[in-house]
């Protein structure tokens, strides 16, 4: 693009276009932006708005990177520019047979304006183009990633625009990234009372599984939700019996991160959720009695028996639930990591005790072969020598010192471990 063009386009200057001729207006910048895209870029209106009188056919002109005109506009959020924009384009009704053809013209990333809009938060933009055109065909469109609209809407945490998508066109699409849908989404910021608005305008949103098979239920037990775990139960407790891609129910779940009050609330609405299998065979007993969390919830709903099981093969001895008591006991892995750790610590010393007696007969220098002081070290009057024998005297008492400590404890430590 010559400067002269670019410069006229970013600066507003309307008559430059006046004077020269349409060659002009159909000069690109390395990334294949208009004229238009530029004079929008830096939000020059009057320019813009010159610029589409001159040349209608820019309005639809792209950019490198699939960008419309109107995605710029989007992107800078002044709703007088979407809307000129919308105005031109309606003038080629007659040209395209389609007079809502830029509203839905996506770019690379499979962005409508309405994404665009929404990504940015600019509202203002997001109420035009909802109101120029069929919301539920705008709101149902979904970019390459699988995002909807009201999705990155909430996925921002932006309300005021999602609550308006939800209002303008309820029958919006849902979906997300990663096949999660607007609920998860909601789950994971815990935003309650949007939560019921979306169950409310669309209930299937709570069994939909995302692509590992995660419900919003399983997100809610993940992240330890009580409440939003009643909240999703409140239309049918059939989510509390779907699995993850790994077996996983939303019990186990709960059970896994030691999350007691989103197991209580699961068992007390399915009494018998408790029996559910994963892929390893596994009930949420068997899980909590692995991961070391407590499973005292479980055990007050009538769950005895497979507790019982599961903490034998854990190889957990005290079947009995401590009251007062958490975390007293230790799991077999634990106990072994710790006996080992004892090994390690009396071997080094043993051998510090061995060194160090050994060094209290081969003293560093030797000993004086004759005179009055015979059989004396030869280095006995060195200041170094005699730090050497006063740490290593310390040495080889720690160490001994430390080797009948664990013989003395080791018996009884072992006892209290396994009680």
């Amino acid at each position: 693009m010559d400067p002269r063009v670019f410069r006229a386009a970013s600066n507003g200057d309307s008559s430059f276009f006046d004077e020269n001729s349409n060659n002009t207006l159909l000069q690109v910048t390395p990334e294949e932006n208009t004229v238009l895209h530029v004079a929008l870029q830096f939000n020059q209106l009057e320019a813009a708005e010159k610029i589409v009188n001159l040349s209608l056919s820019l309005v639809h002109k792209k950019n490198s990177r699939g960008n419309t005109p109107l995605h710029v506009a989007a992107r800078v959020g002044d709703s007088s520019m979407v809307k000129l924009l919308i105005d031109q384009e309606k003038k080629l009704d007659i040209e395209t047979g389609d007079p809502q053809q830029l509203l839905s013209m996506v770019n690379q990333y499979g962005d409508t304006a309405l994404h665009v809009a929404v990504r940015y938060g600019n509202f203002g933009v997001v109420e035009e183009l909802i109101k120029e055109n069929d919301p539920a065909k705008l709101a149902k469109q979904e970019n390459k990633a699988g995002e909807s609209a009201l999705f990155l809407a909430v996925d921002r945490q932006n309300y005021h625009i999602a609550s308006h998508i939800l209002s303008a066109a309820p029958d919006c699409s849902y979906a997300g990234r990663h096949g999660m849908n607007v609920l998860h989404a909601l789950v994971i910021h815990t935003n309650s009372y949007f939560v019921k608005e979306v169950v409310k305008k669309c209930s299937s949103t709570i069994d939909q599984e995302d692509d590992l098979g995660w419900t919003p239920l399983h997100v809610a037990a993940q992240l330890g939700n009580e409440k939003y775990v009643k909240l999703l139960l409140e239309n049918g407790n059939s989510p509390a019996y779907k699995k993850n891609k790994e077996g996983l129910s939303a019990l186990h779940i709960a059970a896994k991160n030691g999350n007691v009050n989103v197991m209580k609330e699961l068992i007390t609405t399915c009494p018998d959720i408790y029996e559910l299998l994963d892929l390893k065979g596994q009930t949420a007993l068997h899980v909590a009695a692995e991961s070391g969390e407590k499973e005292i919830q479980l055990w007050e709903e009538g769950a005895r028996p497979s507790l019982r099981e599961a903490r034998f093969q854990m190889g957990i001895q005290k079947l009995e639930p401590e009251e007062g008591s958490e975390d007293k006991k230790m799991s077999t892995s634990e106990l072994d990591y710790m006996n080992q750790k004892k090994q390690t610590d009396l071997v080094v010393a043993t051998l510090i005790a061995t060194v160090t007696f050994t060094a209290g007969f081969t003293v560093p220098g030797g000993f004086k072969s004759g005179g009055v002081d015979e059989g004396m070290a030869a280095l006995s009057k060195r200041t170094a020598f005699r730090v050497f024998l006063i740490a290593n005297t310390l040495a080889f008492g720690l160490s001994i010192t430390s080797v009948f400590i664990h013989f003395s404890i080791s018996t009884m430590y072992t006892e209290v471990i396994l009680s």
